[in-house]
C-alpha cells in the first residue's frame, strides 16, 4: 500500500510540475527589429480585417468592371394555338380574330380623310 501511495504521489508531482510550466513564446527571446513587425503584422487582427477588406473591394471592383463587358442575351417563345384565343373585355370572353386581309384601294388608314 505505501508502494501505490508512493507512485500515486510521484505521479500527481509530475502533472502539476508538467502543468507550471510556461508555454513557450512563438517569437524568439532575442528577436531583431524586422522579426519584431513581421509578428506584429502577422498577429495584429486589424490589419487582417483591412486585408478582408482590401479583398472584398477587389472582388467589388471586378464585379463592376464586369458590366462593360460585351453581353449577350436571348429569348425564345414557342406557341401551339390548336384553340382559337379569347381576351377578356368588360367580363365577357371575345374570341380574337386574326385576319389577314388587304385594305381596299382608297381605303383611309385611321380615319384619315382625302384631300382633293
Amino acid at each position: 500500500m505505501k508502494r501505490f501511495s508512493a507512485w500515486l504521489l510521484s505521479c500527481f508531482a509530475f502533472i502539476s510540475l508538467k502543468a507550471q510550466q510556461q508555454q513557450p513564446d512563438t517569437l524568439a527571446p532575442v528577436a531583431t527589429l524586422e522579426q519584431c513587425i513581421q509578428f506584429a503584422l502577422k498577429h495584429q487582427p486589424l490589419i487582417a480585417q483591412a486585408q478582408v477588406d482590401e479583398q472584398i473591394t477587389e472582388a467589388n471592383i471586378r464585379s463592376r468592371l464586369a458590366d462593360w463587358y460585351p453581353q449577350i442575351g436571348g429569348t425564345y417563345n414557342l406557341q401551339h394555338n390548336f384553340q382559337r384565343q379569347t381576351s377578356f373585355f368588360n367580363g365577357a370572353a371575345v374570341p380574337v380574330a386574326r385576319v389577314a386581309s388587304p385594305l381596299p384601294r382608297g381605303c383611309p388608314i385611321c380615319g384619315a380623310s382625302r384631300r382633293r
